[in-house]
Formats: structure tokens, C-alpha cells, sequence
């Protein structure tokens, strides 16, 4: 069975009751899957990178969105301050990075495309929101390490951390 557009949208989030199998969860690819269709067949999966993926939880679990450590700047800057506008963004970003103009709203395009920012006109003006959470995002970004470098096994982790901090 070949893998189509309709049957799955990547770096885009599904809602948790288009998710069946273990697919999205722990342990899963956490990728979308449907039921009756094996995305492990179709090499979809692979097209995503998992550095800087997160995965949501709860009733809104959601699929993972790589997001680079450069764009992570952008999002961290929206945690931070909340909604603002696109000269707001550029001022805050460039506070901690020495990247230029169209540097940030290339990276600003990416998240948007990406689903992890959105835009909405507020009095007027445009002000952009982190649609991912700080928490999900982290979580993600755990998991992804236990998952490359502990064969998803905290126990490993939190052990090398003990070791470390003569615990």
C-alpha cells in the first residue's frame, strides 16, 4: 500500500481520534497512523528528522514537529513574552542571537509552515502566537534523548545523572 497525501499530513497535528495503535505514543514511531495503513511500509516516516521533535499529551496528543535549535530560539522568545508582533519578535530574538532580519522571519516561515506558530490579527496588526507548548516541547525533547541515546530507558538516564552528580 503506497503512502498518499490524504491518508496523512506530516509535521502537521492530528487529533488524538485519528490516532490508533501505538504509533504516537511510547514506544510508537510517533508518527500518525491509521488504522488498516502501516506507515512503517511506505518510508514516510523517515522524511522527518527527530532532532528537536516534541510530543504533546493528554487529549490533545498531537504528532511530532522537528523543530531545529535555530528555530527553537523563535519559539523561546514567544514562550517568554507571549504574542507579538513581527518587530516585537525581530528585537527579542535578536537580544540573544546575531542573526539579521530575514534570517528571523525565515525561521519565523518555517515554524508557521510547520504548525508550531500561527498568526492573528490583533487590533489591527499581526501578532504571532507558539501554537506548542514549552512543556510538551520539553517533553519531547527528553524523550528524544532517551529514545537516541538510553534505548528510551529514563532509568539509564537518570542513573548517568547520578553518577555525575555523586548521587
Amino acid at each position: 500500500m503506497e503512502c498518499a497525501d490524504d491518508q496523512h499530513r506530516h509535521r502537521q497535528y492530528w487529533p488524538a481520534t485519528l490516532l490508533s495503535g501505538s504509533g504516537a505514543g511510547r514506544g510508537g514511531s510517533g508518527f500518525p497512523v491509521r488504522a488498516g495503513f502501516d506507515h512503517r511500509r511506505c518510508g514516510c516516516h523517515l522524511q522527518l528528522g527527530r532532532r528537536g521533535a516534541h510530543r504533546p499529551r493528554g487529549a490533545a496528543a498531537l504528532t511530532r514537529i522537528a523543530v531545529t535549535e535555530a528555530e527553537s530560539a523563535v519559539l523561546a522568545a514567544l514562550w517568554r513574552h507571549g504574542p507579538l508582533s513581527f518587530a516585537s519578535l525581530i528585537e527579542e530574538v535578536k537580544a540573544a542571537n546575531p542573526w539579521g532580519d530575514a534570517t528571523i522571519k525565515t525561521l519565523l516561515h518555517r515554524l508557521m509552515q510547520k504548525g508550531a506558530v500561527k498568526s492573528v490579527k490583533e487590533d489591527g496588526r499581526q501578532r504571532y502566537h507558539a501554537v506548542i507548548d514549552r512543556q510538551s516541547y520539553v517533553e519531547g525533547e527528553v524523550q528524544d534523548l532517551l529514545d537516541r541515546l538510553f534505548d528510551g530507558r529514563p532509568d539509564r538516564l537518570v542513573a548517568l545523572l547520578a553518577d555525575r552528580l555523586d548521587l
